[in-house]
């Protein structure tokens, strides 16, 4: 058993604690009955609490489950996404329509992306995969535009292209489609 000295700030006192791991179940949006592994500090009348370094980890935790439940995108995947495509947050969450927050949570497991979210992360990928790319039509170089050398161009001038049609196609992508170029 792990014993460790926390200062627990709602009680004001520092004590000895207890590790502990508990398999609990618990519901994350539409998923009622995931399984997850929760892990806590017993203080020495019993209750448990969360781990005071790291608060998030067992709400982390129940993210993971339902986005390995759902065979979601995780956090690490999405950010790897936005680093091939040498984009910024801000730039990548205006190229999906998102919000740069929104982004930034998911991609730190401090949110779950929403099923449309999760579309525009899966087609992402796919055109990443198939054509090396997104399609032309996603993007748009402002008229500010500045060529940075030949081959590269500064991807902070690149915007969204408000187009409904493309942007409604990808927000309800789905990898079993027939997508074809879409650009």
């Amino acid at each position: 058993m792990t014993k460790k000295e926390f200062y627990n700030p709602e009680t004001d006192t520092t004590e000895t604690y207890t590790e502990v791991w508990q398999v609990e179940q618990v519901k994350v949006r539409d998923e009622t009955h995931l399984l997850v592994k929760n892990h806590y500090w017993q203080a020495a009348d019993g209750e448990l609490w969360v781990d005071f370094d790291h608060p998030m980890e067992n709400v982390q935790a129940a993210f993971n489950a339902f986005r390995e439940s759902k065979g979601y995108l995780k956090p690490d995947e999405i950010r790897a996404l936005r680093h091939k495509l040498n984009m910024t947050v801000r730039r990548f969450a205006e190229v999906l329509g998102i919000a740069p927050s929104s982004l930034t949570q998911i991609e730190n497991n401090l949110r779950v992306q929403a099923k449309y979210q999760e579309n525009l992360f899966e087609a992402v990928a796919y055109f990443l995969k198939i054509q090396g790319r997104l399609p032309e039509k996603w993007l748009v170089k402002s008229d500010r535009a500045t060529v940075a050398s030949d081959d590269q161009v500064d991807n902070d001038y690149i915007r969204y292209h408000n187009e409904k049609m493309a942007h409604d196609r990808v927000k309800n992508f789905d990898k079993q489609d027939d997508f074809g170029d879409a650009s």
